[in-house]
């Protein structure tokens, strides 16, 4: 076991103890960098999502809007490479936000219990999230060969109903 000395960054933000800002009103439940090191986002147990400038040490103040956030345990946030959204689990559901404006861009909605973490895969542009519902699930863009064979399926439902089940 190797033993040192750790010592504490003061933060320029944060010189002196006048200057400390309140990160959340409430416990801070989870912390994720943007991939280029620039920023980092904080979720709290006051249900909000909120950015900060790691050079400066301030909260860019992006208004993300409304969510509701588990407050009991900790959660894992998801970041894109780019970095334009956000991916953070409220619930039963996963949110995704525009890093920079706070708007909501969609809501993925499959777990059966609440949402613990999630994991952005850059290379496959997946999303994988895990739940109280013991389930890992995989969300992916749709392709466009996909999109078509889904249409073909339907067109073949549409004929479907058409037919004559009716025995000559």
């Amino acid at each position: 076991m190797v033993r040192g000395h750790t010592q504490q960054k003061v933060h320029p933000g944060m010189s002196s103890s006048q200057n400390r800002k309140t990160a959340h009103y409430g416990a801070v439940t989870g912390l994720r960098t943007t991939t280029d090191g620039m920023h980092l986002l904080s979720s709290g147990s006051d249900s909000r999502l909120r950015l900060w400038d790691i050079d400066s040490g301030c909260n860019t103040l992006v208004n993300f809007e409304a969510m509701r956030l588990q407050t009991s345990k900790p959660l894992q946030l998801a970041v894109t490479d780019d970095p334009s959204l956000v991916f953070i689990p409220c619930m039963s559901s996963i949110k995704a936000y525009n890093t920079w404006s706070g708007t909501t861009f969609q809501t993925f909605r499959g777990h059966y219990d609440h949402v613990n973490c999630c994991y952005y895969n850059s290379q496959d542009q997946e999303l994988y999230t895990g739940s109280n519902d013991r389930q890992i699930l995989v969300w992916s863009p749709s392709t466009p060969a996909l999109t078509e064979m889904e249409d073909d399926d339907k067109r073949q439902e549409g004929f479907a109903a058409d037919e004559d089940n009716w025995s000559d």
